[in-house]
């Protein structure tokens, strides 16, 4: 049984590393070929279009590999589907609206003809994100592996095609468009007809009364997941409003270069820690708190070199990698190694639900979103010029990160106390 789950885990593992080298392999080139400003503009279509993956589906495929009743589950996966296209539904009536003069927003106006695209990543990325619950129900982890580096190989031939082509923004809008969707058409095929098999012929009332029955997802579990993804996506977002789309290009690439050993190192142990953490939250609080106290020790000090590298020599390393139009990422980069290596150690390894503290998760997530709004906003309202701006988001995200591994140990004294 561990053996199979172990080889389920390095199937998907395997898939996103593999995905993830993908896009590194080919960023230096991409960098090349397209400016920061058209970056930028990736930068708030990818930040909106996180924040409404977290609420397109009404978070009904969470409940998909949860519900054990098939019928239900598969009930929900319409449930789900029918949600996202509501979803693109209403974002087309938006642009449109914000196309013809009804609406005017600057954001939008950011994104220039990239906008008209927004409904089509919506569709195509929120069915993909149902479709794989779908797959994790069935254990289908070789499926999802090769998707996973279907979509990377997909968005890094688009981004390169696009930028000999013609380097403007909307190649690469349509690379992540064509990015999301790569691949999940045979598992959708899949999907549905096992669906159609349960269902035969779902309708509208029946699958009404089923997303009626598991309301606490869109209730409960959307805004919680909707503040959470704020805090990650803010930044992207009032950086454009505040600064322009080339520093918010400038951020996107030191997220992108940031986050690789983040995705690799961090998310892999999480994801260990999570399954052995949530047997002695229940039998041995004392020993959770030992074992995640090794494993982020561990990941501080594997996280430590590069971090000092990173704030020593990150200037330098960025030019040299994407070119001299990136210098300002690499200053960035300088400015962010505190913040990388707090979310290396301890960032992905929290989890205050473990430790029966879900409404630490919300206020944490609150709290950061404040924090980084603040400090953009602040910067930008006391004229600092953009540098000076990214180093007040690099000192609050830090202490955003030690206030959550504070939480943290005081959620599990709670635990401890109750246990004993």
């Amino acid at each position: 049984m561990r053996g199979g789950f172990a080889e389920s885990v390095a199937k998907v593992a395997g898939g996103t590393v593999a995905a993830q080298l993908i896009g590194v392999a080919v960023m230096p080139v991409v960098a090349r070929l397209f400016s920061p400003d058209a970056f930028g503009v990736l930068a708030s279509y990818s930040a909106l279009l996180m924040l409404s993956l977290t609420i397109c589906g009404l978070r009904y495929e969470l409940a998909v590999p949860l519900i054990k009743e098939k019928r239900e589950s598969a009930l929900l996966f319409v449930a789900s589907i029918a949600a996202v296209c509501l979803f693109s539904a209403v974002a087309v009536v938006i642009v449109v609206a914000h196309g013809l003069g009804l609406l005017h927003a600057s954001l939008l106006s950011q994104l220039g003809s990239a906008l008209w695209l927004v409904p089509v990543g919506i569709l195509v990325a929120g069915t993909s994100q149902s479709v794989r619950y779908w797959a994790i129900k069935e254990q289908a982890y070789g499926m999802i592996a090769t998707t996973t580096m279907t979509q990377g190989a997909g968005r890094a031939a688009v981004q390169i095609v696009a930028g000999v082509v013609s380097p403007n923004p909307l190649g690469l809008v349509v690379s992540e468009i064509v990015g999301q969707g790569a691949g999940v058409l045979r598992i959708g095929r899949l999907a549905w007809r096992d669906t159609l098999a349960t269902l035969h012929r779902p309708r509208l009332r029946e699958v009404a009364q089923a997303a009626g029955r598991n309301h606490k997802y869109p209730l409960l579990l959307g805004p919680a997941a909707l503040v959470t993804t704020g805090g990650l996506q803010a930044p992207a977002l009032l950086l454009t409003l505040t600064y322009g789309p080339s520093v918010a290009g400038f951020y996107f690439m030191t997220q992108k270069l940031l986050g690789l050993p983040v995705q690799l190192i961090g998310k892999s142990l999480s994801q260990v820690f999570l399954g052995e953490g949530a047997r002695l939250a229940h039998s041995d609080p004392r020993g959770l708190g030992a074992l995640f106290d090794r494993i982020a020790k561990k990941l501080f000090l594997v996280g430590l070199l590069p971090a000092a590298a990173i704030a020593l020599l990150g200037r330098w390393a960025v030019v040299h990698l994407l070119g001299p139009q990136w210098d300002i990422a690499g200053v960035f980069m300088q400015w962010l190694a505190p913040t990388f290596l707090m979310k290396l150690a301890v960032g992905d390894l929290i989890d205050l639900a473990l430790v029966g503290r879900p409404d630490l998760s919300l206020s944490w997530a609150s709290a950061r979103l404040g924090l980084v709004a603040a400090a953009i906003i602040g910067a930008h309202l006391a004229s600092l010029d953009a540098v000076q701006c990214i180093a007040a988001l690099g000192v609050v995200t830090t202490a955003g990160y030690i206030a959550k591994w504070l939480m943290w140990r005081h959620a599990l004294r709670g635990l401890v106390v109750k246990f004993e």
